[in-house]
């Protein structure tokens, strides 16, 4: 069982980096490509959430998984990300999902 979990998640770790490497110089070109990158971040098992209470400049970030099950969650900063700008939200969403990938 857990084999087959480790081999699902290179699957779509791989296909989250081959749809990262037809994107023009990690920019999002439409709300699309965005909603595209949330749902395979989603496919992962990995929370994507918003807030609106991060501290300083933090734009987005990412918890890896615990052992306590707890993690495993991407996070939006709306009170810091324009979340009207496809551009910033998809370079934070490309940057955060490498972290995914990573853990």
């Amino acid at each position: 069982m857990h084999n087959r979990r480790v081999l699902t998640a290179l699957l779509i770790s791989s296909q989250i980096l081959s749809f990262l490497a037809l994107q023009p110089a990690a920019r999002g070109d439409s709300w699309k490509d965005v909603e595209d990158l949330t749902e395979m971040i989603k496919s992962t098992g990995t929370l994507v959430q918003k807030t609106g209470e991060c501290d300083g400049e933090t734009l987005g970030y990412y918890v890896p998984p615990r052992e306590d099950d707890s993690g495993d969650r991407l996070v939006l900063c709306t009170n810091n990300l324009d979340m009207e700008d496809v551009s910033a939200v998809w370079e934070v969403l490309s940057h955060e999902s490498a972290h995914v990938i990573q853990a």
